[in-house]
């Protein structure tokens, strides 16, 4: 995947989106944080199109 901006290596990336949903979540659903070690974060033109482990993105 193409980006313009790539943050890698993140000790613990925390996220309220599980790599399985297929939508945000919303409301209370969003109290359940799912922790990436060694996350990773693509962005392009300023928007986040990308977050998994670093060898993902």
């Amino acid at each position: 995947m193409k980006a313009d901006l790539y943050i890698r290596h993140i000790g613990q990336l925390a996220t309220c989106r599980p790599p399985d949903a297929k939508l945000p979540l919303t409301g209370s659903s969003m109290n359940q944080l799912e922790i990436i070690e060694n996350g990773a974060i693509a962005c392009l033109a300023g928007e986040i199109i990308l977050v998994g482990t670093t060898a993902a993105v």
